[in-house]
Parts: C-alpha cells; structure tokens; sequence
C-alpha cells in the first residue's frame, strides 16, 4: 500500500474515484449549459462519453491558492485577486487539499493544460458513496460551482460563482513532477 500524503485520510487514487463520481454529477446537475462557456460544452461532451482525464495530486491551502493567483487561460486572464486571497485568509479551506485536475484528451497529453479543478478535502475520511463531504468546490470555465445542500436522495443543489478564468489553464505542476526519469 502507498504512502499517504502528510495529514491526508485518503490515497490519490481514492480522491481520483471521488472526483470522477462529482465531475460527473456535476455534468448531470449544475445546470453546466447555462453558463455560455465552449470549454464548458467540450467538457459535457466528454464527460457524456467518460472521456475526461482526471489526476489528482496532493496539494496544501497555499500551494493551491498560489497556483490559482498565478495562473491565466489562454486569453491571458487571471482570476480576481480576491477570490485566493480570501480562500487562503479565511478557514474555508482545510489545511490539505486533493486537486482533481480535469482535462480532456485535446488539452491534457500534448499541452499539459486542464479546464479546472475539483477541490476535495483530504483531511477527512472518504465515504463510500458520494455524500459529497469532502467536496469544498469545482472550478471550471467561467466559474466555480458549491453545493448549497442535497436533497432526500442525495443529489446535490449545485449554486455557482462567476470566474474570470474562461478556458483552459496549465496543471498545478511541482518541482520535478514531469522531469524524465
């Protein structure tokens, strides 16, 4: 059995499964067309046929909130400064984070790109079924997307916030993790 990231509950694979089961409710029930986004509507394509890429990598709150000031989409935009600014000052994120990079086979093998995040919880235990408790977010083009509440079976109320981010940006990428072996 591998070894757990520092502080974290659950292995890359397990938070990669948990993200596979949320990106896919979230192509079911966010109401995802809504937003006039054509990264969006090549993700739901994807996603239709199980074609996205997925890859989740242990981050901590800092890294990911200064990854996410600094990158820009391929029209050069940044995402408003206050939206890392707050998630890292404020205690909404925990400490440790899984980072499920999405990406379509287009953007991810050649270009090392992604069209956003799904944002787990790696402080806390994964439950077999997608309660969505370790769920704090997804970031997509053109916006993030939280779960207000579920309803008696389960499925999620998703409510959305608008980003500056409006396609495809570079993977989180630490030091060393694409160097030749």
């Amino acid at each position: 059995m591998s070894e757990l990231p520092p502080n974290s509950q659950k292995g890359g694979v397990t938070a990669e499964v948990i993200g596979a089961r949320y990106i896919h409710s979230l192509l079911r029930n966010a109401r995802l067309d809504s937003v006039p986004n054509k990264w969006l509507k090549r993700l739901m394509e994807y996603g239709s046929r199980n074609q996205c890429v997925l890859r989740a990598i242990a981050v901590s709150k800092k890294e990911y909130c200064s990854h996410l000031s600094k990158i820009t989409d391929w029209n050069h935009r940044h995402e408003h400064p206050s939206i890392p600014d707050a998630l890292e000052k404020f205690n909404y994120l925990p400490k440790r984070l899984w980072l499920v990079e999405v990406s379509i086979p287009e953007l991810y093998p050649m270009n090392k790109r992604k069209l956003g995040e799904i944002v787990l919880d790696a402080t806390s235990e994964a439950s077999p079924i997608p309660n969505f408790e370790t769920f704090l977010f997804a970031r997509l083009p053109g916006g993030y997307w939280f779960v207000n509440d579920t309803d008696t079976k389960g499925k999620p109320n998703f409510i959305w916030n608008p980003s500056r981010i409006k396609s495809h940006t570079p993977l989180l990428v630490k030091a060393n993790e694409f160097d030749s072996r």
